[in-house]
């Protein structure tokens, strides 16, 4: 598969977040880092070298280390007192080891670029780091999507477990590396087969997790960052700056329309108050799952009554002829300006059933809000397909007079993809539908292996620490 020279800015996501100081000086080390150090080079004075040739003598604010351990001790001499280190590493057990046949054989085998999190923890004691975070980011620290903390992790349905791996044409592929991250989220052990890492010695860092937009084009990303208490998104770079005026004008509107939202400009920001309330999309999925189907239905309903009575003066006869075409209008609530990320994973609802809307990117003008209704029923189908075996998505469409409308609308949520995602990128990434038509291994077999690697993943630590054990009391030599 053709490398795309378009996924080299993906490369700087997994430093682009980091709140580096002032006219600080950094050091960049390691093989196929010059996404990285070029941009850092236009903000702040960068030095990068290979990490063959590493010989230097100036102190550095920070130093990015790029899958070479043995390079923590040559370098941190060159460290500035206060200084930290940025470590991406490979993780040894992470999930497309397992799940591409090929790279199997490498799990355990002795490689340098290759550490499981405890032996990374083990190898940072030795250096005398005993303050350091780590990060996780998927896919990988190649082309990070999202980067969790231990602060926040993802619940096994996060729609951000999607954030898959990027296989090549030519791999043999096991099973679906999803499906088992989903597993392994499920029984608390994540953090053991991610992909990989990147770990802040000496941290500074307070963000919780970081989120970006990798598929969209470049005037639609944003970057997500999560605190304590707020949640910040802003401009990937100055191409998206309108995209946030956009956001500012739908707050303001939908404010006006009766809505609480928890978004507010400032500084060019979209700034959120951070909640620990469950969104109403989880509320549903649950109550699905709890085979309490006409309680969901209830709770759909309840909304999208909500929603027409916020919009009644804005219902139009007019119909958006780009993205519905040979639609008959009969039956349909046509709005001037319908906010389809009014989905449940941006609803909040508390205690007192009172809703919170944040998130507010998109609108489709001249659409039907039952366009709306069909989005929230697609997205929660596509994330959690297992509910089909309770109420299938047919019936679940009949049950809202949408099925009728399916292919129309599946055409609406094609052209407004279209509209906003970088075709190159999609493209790469798609790829990895294709290797999954490959697998060799029967479909839903993930949750057997799942057990069975875990089982090894323990055997395989409990046989690390016997042999630094013996190492320490110099049984053995290392």
């Amino acid at each position: 598969m053709e490398y795309k020279p378009c996924l080299d800015v993906l490369k700087t996501n997994i430093i682009r977040w980091y709140d580096f100081k002032e006219n600080s000086n950094i050091l960049v080390v390691g093989e196929n880092v010059g996404p990285i150090y070029d941009f850092l080079n236009k903000n702040y004075e960068t030095v990068a070298l290979d990490k063959a040739t590493v010989n230097v003598v100036q102190k550095f604010d920070y130093i990015i280390i790029k899958d070479d351990m043995s390079l923590i001790k040559k370098l941190k001499n060159n460290l500035n007192a206060d200084g930290t280190i940025l470590l991406l590493m490979n993780n040894r057990c992470g999930v497309e080891k397992f799940a591409g046949i090929d790279e199997v054989k490498i799990v355990y085998k002795n490689n340098k670029d290759f550490f499981t999190k405890e032996e990374i923890e083990t190898k940072l004691k030795e250096q005398g780091f005993n303050k350091y975070r780590f990060f996780y980011p998927l896919p990988n620290y190649e082309f990070a999507n999202a980067i969790y903390s231990d602060e926040f992790l993802p619940k096994y349905n996060d729609s951000k477990l999607a954030n898959n791996n990027i296989y090549l044409e030519d791999k043999n592929i096991a099973f679906d590396e999803i499906k088992m991250l989903r597993n392994f989220t499920k029984n608390g052990n994540f953090t053991k087969f991610t992909n990989s890492y990147l770990i802040e010695i000496n941290p500074k860092s307070v963000e919780k997790a970081i989120f970006y937009n990798n598929i969209r084009k470049d005037e639609y990303r944003l970057i997500t960052k999560i605190y304590d208490e707020y949640v910040f998104k802003s401009r990937y770079s100055e191409s998206s700056q309108k995209h946030i005026n956009t956001i500012k004008e739908n707050i303001e509107d939908l404010e006006k329309h009766g809505f609480t939202l928890l978004d507010k400009i400032e500084d060019n920001k979209v700034i959120s108050k951070y909640v620990t309330m469950n969104n109403l999309y989880e509320k549903v999925i649950e109550t699905i799952k709890s085979n309490d189907v006409e309680k969901a239905v209830a709770i759909i309903n309840e909304k999208f009554n909500l929603i027409t009575e916020r919009f009644k003066d804005d219902e139009t006869d007019e119909l958006n002829s780009e993205y519905f075409q040979n639609l008959s209008t009969e039956g349909l609530f046509i709005v001037k300006k319908a906010y389809i990320d009014l989905v449940f994973e941006n609803m909040f609802i508390d205690e007192n059933e009172k809703v919170y809307v944040y998130d507010q990117e998109w609108i489709i003008e001249n659409c039907p809000l039952e366009f709306w209704l069909f989005r929230i029923i697609f997205n929660m189908y596509m994330m959690n397909g297992e509910i089909s075996e309770i109420i299938s998505r047919e019936d679940m469409l009949k049950r809202f007079n949408l099925f009728n409308y399916w292919e129309a609308f599946l055409n609406a949520e094609t052209i407004f993809q279209e509209k906003i995602v970088n075709k190159e990128i999609k493209e790469y990434y798609d790829k990895r539908g294709e290797c999954l038509s490959k697998q060799v291994i029967a479909q839903n077999a993930e949750l057997d292996r799942c057990n069975k690697i875990e089982e090894e993943y323990n055997r395989y630590i409990k046989r690390v620490k016997r042999l630094n054990f013996l190492k320490n009391i110099g049984f053995i030599k290392s």
